[in-house]
């Protein structure tokens, strides 16, 4: 099951291509579709209403339930095992709202509080902004809610830190953040390598068996210690822009002192845009071709 953001809806359709969530399980195949022609209701989350061969349902725990014609009638096992479908059993957290549904997460994600309060990890998740890792998830490890965060190795520690301190502000203000009293830190791919998402199960799976490395949030080396070697990760996007062997400065320009061409530099500026996590405005800021000058750019945005 795989439901699109909001915010990807919006921005694919706003750009003039026609996009429809659905809704569909490897057990079932699509199952239904919101294809409103309203803008407003196209981008609004929802999977729509089911097709006509099939029909919802939602549990008391709020899982959603589908039976229909169009379903599959039985689940053959590589054992030999049969099992018969009458009603399939999603395990996903669905609400209704007239006669459209949203997904609200899985029910195995659910986290319950000390208070019995049930908490999905994916209300946490879509309310974060950490444009420096690469990926991150919110799931319960040895009875406690906790947030690990992927970041790749080039990476200076002082930056971490920093997107890091933002991010405890951001939980002290959004729904259910106070919930989540441990930060973890890794290198490793929170995904495994044929997915297109995290799964919390396997993710837990892999933590457990070391496969996936965590480490605090106090493991970072202090911020005085790690911060020259910014200027040093810049001159080494500098240099595999360039495609040989250079000798790059701080002040070295990227035209004039190192023969660079336009199409190097601006898959640069994409390469530091995407490490640092900003964005340059290329006709205000024509002065950005040194090591020195994207290290002081990028040093007034933290």
């Amino acid at each position: 099951m795989l439901v699109l953001k909001k915010e990807v809806l919006k921005t694919i359709n706003a750009i003039g291509y026609p996009l429809f969530n659905g809704y569909g399980t490897t057990e079932t195949s699509i199952t239904g579709a919101n294809l409103f022609l309203r803008f407003s209701k196209r981008i609004d989350g929802s999977i729509g209403p089911c097709f006509p061969s099939v029909s919802y349902s939602l549990e008391k725990d709020g899982t959603l339930l589908i039976a229909g014609s169009s379903l599959a009638k039985e689940i053959l096992y590589l054992d030999g095992r049969r099992e018969l479908i009458d009603t399939f059993h999603t395990n996903d957290l669905v609400t209704k709202k007239g006669q459209t549904y949203f997904i609200e997460g899985r029910l195995s994600d659910l986290f319950i509080s000390e208070n019995g309060e049930n908490i999905s990890p994916d209300f946490i998740e879509a309310e974060l902004c950490l444009p420096l890792a690469s990926s991150f998830c919110a799931l319960e490890l040895e009875g406690r809610l906790t947030l690990v965060i992927e970041y790749r190795k080039n990476i200076p520690s002082f930056l971490i830190e920093k997107e890091v301190n933002s991010l405890k502000e951001q939980l002290a203000h959004i729904c259910y953040g106070k919930n989540v009293t441990r930060l973890y830190i890794t290198n490793d791919s929170l995904a495994n390598s044929n997915a297109i998402k995290v799964s919390r199960v396997q993710l837990k799976k892999a933590i457990l068996e070391e496969k996936v490395h965590l480490f605090p949030i106090t493991a970072l080396k202090s911020e005085q210690a790690e911060e020259p070697s910014l200027i040093s990760l810049i001159e080494q996007l500098f240099k595999n822009s360039l495609n040989k062997d250079v000798t790059v400065s701080p002040n070295s320009d990227y035209f004039l002192d190192l023969g660079g061409d336009s199409l190097g530099y601006f898959s640069l500026v994409m390469s530091i845009e995407e490490t640092f996590g900003v964005r340059f405005d290329l006709e205000k800021e024509s002065n950005l071709r040194s090591p020195n000058a994207f290290y002081q750019r990028i040093k007034e945005n933290l």
